[in-house]
């Protein structure tokens, strides 16, 4: 028998609307560590806890089946599913971020909100209501995934950037992309990489090429050769838009060289953890590249 009168609880609204304010709105006017948990804390509260006033008699394996999958989808061992969907042409993707996994943390919250009678409404008490919060949340778990596609382009450059960092220090402020990639530790000598980072202004994620090494103690140089693939979001109601698809391929050295310089390189410097940039290594047979 369903009990879906309980999604009217009102921390139930209020995790509806963090996860639908942050997802549309936040994560895209801020783009910072706050933005890219919130949805997370959100979603493991109201996610177990919808499915659970549809089928109360199954909650209990709904609330461990949302936290296995969840721990599944956050580690390395979903990229094989996410790689083989990419390849049939369904986008899918995800960040490996272990600390993302602290938003199992709510589960327990939320069934035991879920277990308290006072939090609940009688099933015949506003049907209309009930069905709207119904929808939306039906909506929210399904489109705060937008949609991707993926845009091949080549932008040739050759600027240079120098960190007042080493080379263990760069690698270590960044993640492995995905699990194919070797450990900068187990490829220290390698010069040759992709890069992976956000352009919030053309809604993309970015693989661009470069090559990192040494200078000296404490230094390290970073040169951008070329950007090679994006990735573009769409928006709320609607698929990608053809300008943003637009303003990616007409992009230019100057441009992308400004939106390294603010959405990597300051990033790099400025926010030591949880910044979001990813690294791939590359096959390359020429190594120890010197600057003069």
């Amino acid at each position: 028998m369903s009990d879906i009168g309980k999604i009217k609880a009102p921390l139930f609204f209020l995790g509806l609307v963090i996860l639908l304010v942050n997802d549309f709105y936040l994560k895209y006017e801020f783009h910072n560590e706050l933005t890219g948990k919130l949805s997370d804390f959100a979603g493991l509260f109201i996610f177990p806890y919808f499915f659970s006033a549809v089928r109360p008699q199954s909650k209990n394996a709904i609330y461990l089946a949302t936290a296995v999958v969840f721990f599944i989808w956050k580690s390395p061992i979903s990229q094989p599913l996410i790689e083989y969907c990419n390849s049939l042409g369904v986008a899918a993707n995800r960040t490996v971020d272990y600390t993302d996994l602290l938003a199992i943390c709510i589960l327990p919250l939320s069934y035991c909100y879920f277990m308290n009678r006072n939090c609940g409404y009688e099933n015949h008490r506003k049907p209309l209501i009930t069905a709207t919060l119904a929808l939306i949340s039906l909506f929210s778990f399904c489109a705060t995934t937008l949609k991707r596609q993926q845009v091949e382009i080549l932008v040739n450059t050759d600027k240079l950037f120098i960190l007042t960092l080493s080379k263990e220090e760069v690698f270590n402020r960044l993640s492995p992309a995905n699990t194919n990639t070797v450990s900068f530790l187990g490829n220290s000598g390698d010069s040759l990489y992709y890069l992976h980072f956000d352009i919030p202004d053309l809604k993309a994620d970015v693989k661009a090429a470069a090559e990192i090494y040494r200078l000296g103690p404490g230094r390290t140089a970073i040169k951008l050769d070329s950007v090679t693939t994006a990735f573009v979001t769409g928006g709320l109601f609607n698929s990608v838009d053809q300008d943003d698809l637009g303003r990616i391929k007409m992009l230019k050295p100057a441009m992308l060289e400004e939106y390294f310089q603010k959405y990597f390189i300051r990033k790099l410097e400025n926010n030591p953890t949880e910044n979001y940039l990813y690294y791939e290594t590359r096959s390359i047979h020429s190594v120890n590249k010197k600057i003069n």
